[in-house]
């Protein structure tokens, strides 16, 4: 006989389910009632109803909505946003989101930003999902809101590290605004009495020291946070010149040195020099120490030296010092050079010669010689004696000096001469022996050369 004779059809999934579930034979009808005759029933045991579980159905009957515990992705503080994150739910599951702080609701949608009201409460987001016609709601663990804390670059500092300078405190932009920045100055990272302001003027007690400042921003329900600047270069002060370099007298090719030494801070030097009968001082390449030091040559005799001191703060100038350069023989003066003999300033020029027979020239050149001092002598020259010595053999021809007169300031013009082998006269020099002034100079013999 037939289940479904006896069953009403609404009911004949159910029972044919628990049957195939349990395993229980046909289940008998019972006695017909004196019902009418639309109506049937299907007497199911207690035992079989108990035993089908919900779980056991269909999913087009309904299944409870796969979900997990929401979490909160962010710290927990004022003005920082939160994020809610759902976890794993059933694929196509849609969400809203309710956030309670201190159990009151405060706000929906998938993120929220604590305010100064909510510090120190507890925040939670509950979750509520939704997939055909199930839900689920479940609702995160709380966090504790604390104080929020600022965004803040490092600051800056405008102007020059020297004394008598103004400095001025560049705090840059701060999220969220403060709401009061205070400054304080500090040297060597000491902090500086009574400098807490923006504006800093450095005095004398900050030269040699760094200065850097520190900021600090305050805000209600805020962490107060300070940042320091970066240092600033050694404050200087302008150059001050202690020691002047001094003149020097040396030998061709030797070194010549000179010193000098000042005070101020972060000092670069650089040297220089002007020709003598110039007026114009020109930069020495790499000469940018305080101590100027350099192999000498005869042509640099009578050259003038200084050096510019600067820094930050200003810019000094030395005194000059002189250089004498004393000829040799192997390095005698230019023509036309200026030098210093024993009494006399004096300059020979450029060598002439003229034929005195087949083997022989007569070499000649003017010598110009004036009083170093205002002694003014009619007759500047009469101790100087010259000789030329050949260009070859190295033999000296004794020179002769013809007076050519005096000008008003004492100066006197002088031509010397020499008879030469023509073979020895190319490429010789001139030497002039200085013997004024003996009681009080030894004497003196420089070397100038002669026929080009």
């Amino acid at each position: 006989m037939k289940l479904s004779s006896f069953a009403p059809a609404r009911l004949r999934p159910v029972a044919l389910i628990a049957v195939l579930a349990l395993g229980v034979g046909p289940i008998v009808a019972a006695p017909a009632a004196a019902a009418p005759a639309a109506t049937s029933a299907v007497a199911v045991p207690a035992a079989v109803a108990a035993a089908a579980p919900t779980s056991a159905l269909p999913a087009r009957l309904g299944t409870a909505l796969k979900s997990s515990k929401p979490t909160i992705k962010g710290a927990a503080r004022v003005g920082n946003r939160l994020t809610a994150k759902p976890g794993t739910w059933a694929k196509g599951t849609t969400f809203s989101y309710t956030w309670k702080v201190g159990g009151k609701k405060v706000a929906t949608g998938k993120t929220f930003t604590p305010k100064k009201k909510h510090l120190g409460k507890k925040v939670t987001v509950t979750v509520k999902g939704k997939k055909s016609g199930s839900t689920a709601t479940r609702t995160s663990g709380s966090k504790k809101v604390a104080k929020g804390t600022f965004a803040a670059p490092k600051p800056k500092v405008s102007g020059t590290a020297k004394v008598g300078a103004t400095l001025i405190a560049k705090p840059g932009t701060w999220k969220p605004k403060p709401a009061k920045l205070r400054y304080q100055w500090l040297a060597n990272g000491k902090a500086i009495k009574g400098a807490t302001s923006k504006k800093f003027t450095i005095k004398n007690a900050q030269h040699g020291k760094k200065i850097t400042v520190r900021v600090k921003a305050t805000r209600s329900a805020y962490k107060t946070r300070s940042r320091v600047s970066a240092a600033t270069a050694q404050v200087v002060r302008k150059p001050a010149i202690r020691t002047q370099p001094s003149s020097v007298m040396v030998d061709a090719g030797k070194t010549a040195k000179m010193t000098v030494a000042a005070t101020g801070g972060g000092l670069k030097y650089q040297w220089q020099r002007k020709a003598p009968g110039s007026s114009k001082w020109a930069n020495l390449s790499g000469k940018t120490s305080s101590t100027l030091s350099f192999k000498t040559q005869a042509k640099d005799t009578l050259g003038e030296y200084r050096v510019v001191v600067k820094n930050a703060a200003g810019t000094v100038r030395s005194k000059s010092a002189i250089l004498f350069v004393e000829s040799t023989q192997t390095q005698p003066y230019p023509a036309d050079t200026i030098y210093v003999g024993n009494y006399w300033m004096q300059v020979v020029g450029e060598t002439g010669k003229v034929e005195l027979d087949d083997s022989t020239f007569g070499l000649y050149a003017f010598l110009y010689a004036c009083p170093l001092d205002d002694d003014v002598s009619s007759r500047p020259y009469w101790d100087l004696d010259s000789a030329y010595q050949g260009a070859k053999n190295k033999t000296w021809y004794a020179g002769t000096e013809w007076d050519e007169g005096v000008d008003s300031d004492g100066c006197g013009l002088l031509e010397i001469n020499a008879s030469v082998p023509k073979t020895q006269a190319k490429g010789g020099i001139w030497s002039i022996t200085d013997y004024s002034g003996s009681q009080t100079y030894y004497p003196t013999t420089q070397y100038v050369a002669g026929l080009k």
